[in-house]
C-alpha cells in the first residue's frame, strides 16, 4: 500500500505472495469454521484481522 498501511481485506488468491499461507489452507481453515471467506462476486476475500487472530491463539 502506498502510505505503508495494511489492508483490511486480500484476495484469498494472493494469501501466499502476501502473508505466506497457501489459498488450499485458507479454504480448510474456512471450511473448520476458523475464518471465513468473504464473496465480492466472483472474489474471495478474508479479514487480515482473522487471519492474526487465529494465529495469535495458536501461539498460546
Amino acid at each position: 500500500m502506498p502510505d505503508g498501511t495494511q489492508p483490511v481485506f486480500i484476495r484469498v488468491s494472493r494469501c501466499q505472495e502476501v502473508i505466506g499461507i497457501h489459498r488450499s489452507t485458507i479454504y480448510r481453515w474456512a471450511k473448520q469454521g476458523l475464518i471465513t471467506i468473504h464473496k465480492r462476486g466472483r472474489i474471495s476475500l478474508i479479514r487480515l484481522a482473522d487471519i492474526d487472530e487465529l494465529m495469535s491463539e495458536g501461539a498460546k
